[in-house]
């Protein structure tokens, strides 16, 4: 297995220094290693049939098992730690982030809803449906008041009642 833990800053380097003990740090992150069997048994049904590299099926570490700080064994918890830890991909990797927490929509109807996501929005659909519930429920009302009369008028039998006549 490689070690990449000695990387030495060279005076000539046209990189900066940490840049790419960042990058394989970053490597790890999004591509953690993988240690269960059905995935290695993916990994190698894939290296196998396209004719990749060999070396893929071997285990990839950028560091040792030991955390320099017990901060750094923690992954990034919010933006500002992601920026503390990852200062040269951080803003790549921040828009990872935001892409896997929102994901931007694929369809037709997903678009659609995503554009009406306002509080704006959301309000006047709250205004518009509390609306139509009321009115339902007044045209109910009505009707059930209106049944109401017409199996009064029914169970009296008598059309001389006032407003009977026309239940009639």
């Amino acid at each position: 297995m490689p070690n990449f833990n000695r990387i030495t800053n060279s005076t000539h380097s046209y990189l900066p220094p940490g840049l790419l003990q960042e990058t394989l740090l970053t490597l790890e992150l999004l591509f953690p290693p993988v240690g269960d069997v059905k995935s290695r048994r993916i990994i190698n049904t894939e290296v196998t049939r396209h004719n990749l590299d060999p070396s893929f099926l071997q285990p990839f570490q950028s560091r040792s098992l030991e955390h320099q700080t017990p901060e750094d064994a923690k992954r990034p918890a919010d933006v500002k730690d992601l920026y503390k830890k990852f200062p040269f991909w951080a803003v790549r990797l921040q828009n990872l982030w935001e892409e896997a927490d929102n994901p931007s929509p694929l369809t037709y109807i997903g678009k659609l809803t995503d554009r009406n996501k306002s509080p704006r929005f959301t309000y006047w659909c709250t205004v518009v449906g509390i609306t139509i519930a009321i009115m339902f429920g007044v045209m109910s009302s009505l009707l059930g008041a209106l049944q109401v009369w017409i199996s009064y008028c029914s169970w009296m039998g008598d059309p001389g009642i006032r407003g009977c006549s026309l239940a009639a």
